[in-house]
């Protein structure tokens, strides 16, 4: 049996992945991504971070990347990503493979005063 080949465009590369290799994971979304998706869960298919974030980039386009990334594609600060209950700052975390039942987390930086 064939699997289907998928390229899954990423932040500056390219990544082949079949359907073996792409997991499911729910991705949980909060303030302003909550209103630009209508939905506070999705699920989502994608191999590591950078594929996840590039399938959310095509799924909600600019209301996706905006409240994370500044105008030249850099995570802006205090925005958040949460795998599996566990914190990073967006700007400093490494790519990380997922696995089907993975739970993300996209929080941007909230302001106020």
């Amino acid at each position: 049996m064939s699997s289907k080949l998928t390229k899954v465009f990423s932040v500056g590369r390219e990544v082949s992945a079949t359907k073996e290799n792409m997991a499911k994971v729910k991705v949980r979304l909060f303030f302003d991504l909550i209103s630009s998706s209508g939905a506070s869960e999705l699920e989502v298919e994608a191999v590591d971070l950078t594929s996840l974030i590039s399938a959310m980039t095509r799924k909600m386009g600019k209301a996706f990347r905006e409240p994370l990334y500044d105008l030249r594609g850099r995570p802006r600060p205090y925005s958040m990503v949460y795998h599996n209950g566990i914190a990073h700052s967006l700007k400093d975390t490494p790519n990380f493979n997922l696995k089907d039942g993975d739970v993300v987390l996209f929080v941007p930086a909230v302001g106020g005063g």
